[in-house]
């Protein structure tokens, strides 16, 4: 044990070099550490080197004497996380960046976002939810061309129109797998709109149905859906006295 003050304590357990300044009340060190930096009030560990070089902490094994470390880069000022022998995670000014396809988790709870501005996703690049990507969203920054399919989100000899760039497009590729928009009714959800895969059908109101524009708007009320069929869209539009036999 070396102690760098005079009237300094002794490591946990003897083999330690402990840098002493003052006492920082009733603690003692870890057992196995070696390097106790302690004061009575702040106490920094800190790297001096020219700008053009890349300082840090290495954690190492006999297999790598680097295999781990946290270094900071001064030509962008960016601090950077190795891993397995491996940087991984990058970090500048407005930027963080996984250098890996990386899972974010928690073992109980919540993950909460909370932003002062918006949450952004890139152009080109697919929003998939589910445990294997089920139903994916993606903004489209090109043109897709009919019946053209689009990675996680338009699969197998698929049977669409074309649209032109920009375009929001939204796919369900389980197989069978519907999509239903719902909203509360006074606590109460109520299906406004489903997508039936299987029967390739598009129903709208399950319960109260209202089809019009601006204050023309018609109410009826339905047991049942409206399918969108041709036929049966125009039967309920001349139902609601928007189009006329």
């Amino acid at each position: 044990m070396v102690a760098l003050a005079s009237g300094g304590p002794a490591g946990p357990d003897g083999q330690s070099v402990h840098i002493w300044a003052g006492s920082a009340g009733a603690i003692a060190a870890t057992t196995g550490s070696r390097l106790i930096i302690e004061d009575d009030a702040v106490a920094y560990l800190q790297f001096l080197t020219p700008n053009n070089v890349v300082p840090g902490i290495f954690f190492g094994d006999p297999e790598a004497a680097d295999i781990g470390g946290i270094l900071y880069r001064h030509s962008d000022n960016a601090l950077r996380v190795k891993v397995g022998g491996s940087i991984i995670l990058n970090y500048s000014g407005g930027a963080f960046a996984f250098q890996e396809a990386t899972t974010i988790s928690t073992t109980t709870g919540d993950i909460t976002l909370d932003p002062s501005g918006n949450i952004i996703v890139s152009d080109g690049v697919n929003l998939r939810l589910g445990s294997t990507g089920d139903l994916g969203l993606a903004l489209r920054t090109s043109s897709l061309a009919a019946d053209e399919e689009l990675a996680n989100v338009i699969e197998g000899t698929s049977n669409h129109q074309g649209v032109a760039a920009n375009s929001l497009i939204v796919g369900n590729i389980t197989d069978d797998g519907d999509i239903m928009f719902l909203v509360s009714d006074g606590g109460n959800s109520v299906e406004m709109i489903k997508m039936t895969a299987a029967t390739a059908e598009l129903s709208m109101g399950w319960g109260a149905l209202k089809i019009g524009f601006g204050a023309d708007l018609a109410a009826i009320t339905r047991p049942a859906t409206v399918t969108a069929t041709a036929a049966a869209i125009i039967t309920e539009l001349i139902n609601v006295g928007i189009f006329t036999a």
